[in-house]
């Protein structure tokens, strides 16, 4: 009998919460964002990207005197030293894109379930933000949108050092 218990204190405790979403905004029905990748990294036309706003990166870099290094941390692709990842080259690629094409990934939500006017997709671990390697801490938004949708309007593609600069 205390064993069967425990066995189901332990089954309930294991099941995945779904993630909190407090501070999550509602974007404008259109908005750019963009997807900073290492220059050779490509993906398929059926495969997701993980973007985030350009307004929103904007102010952060700027609240943050933020290099590339940094903006790297922020966005989870480098470790918390930078290492030899952050001396690569990078590329920014920035889309136009409607609300309706993004969704957030929101680990434990029901898919197509929408949070601020965006919907759910369970695609990964993520809470809806982006992980500061540097600081453990939620750093920036993040939406996830498959490329076929994204390029379907056009985009842009520039160094990432001097699109950070322009910032």
């Amino acid at each position: 009998m205390i064993l069967s218990l425990l066995g189901l204190a332990l089954g309930a405790s294991s099941v995945p919460e779904a993630c909190p979403v407090q501070g999550l905004s509602a974007p404008g029905t259109s908005l750019q964002v963009v997807w900073i990748s290492p220059v050779r990294q490509r993906v398929g036309a059926n495969q997701a990207i993980q973007v985030v706003r350009v307004d929103q990166l904007r102010g952060w870099v700027g609240d943050n005197a933020a290099d590339q290094t940094r903006v790297l941390q922020a966005l989870g692709v480098v470790g918390k030293r930078g290492g030899w990842k952050s001396r690569r080259l990078y590329k920014a690629t920035v889309f136009e894109v409607d609300r309706g094409q993004l969704c957030r990934p929101l680990h434990g939500w029901p898919v197509g379930e929408v949070v601020s006017e965006v919907r759910a997709c369970d695609r990964s671990r993520s809470c809806g933000w982006t992980e500061d390697s540097l600081t453990g801490q939620d750093a920036l938004e993040a939406f996830e949108i498959d490329w076929r949708e994204a390029a379907r309007w056009g985009f842009c593609v520039v160094p990432a050092e001097l699109y950070l600069q322009e910032l």
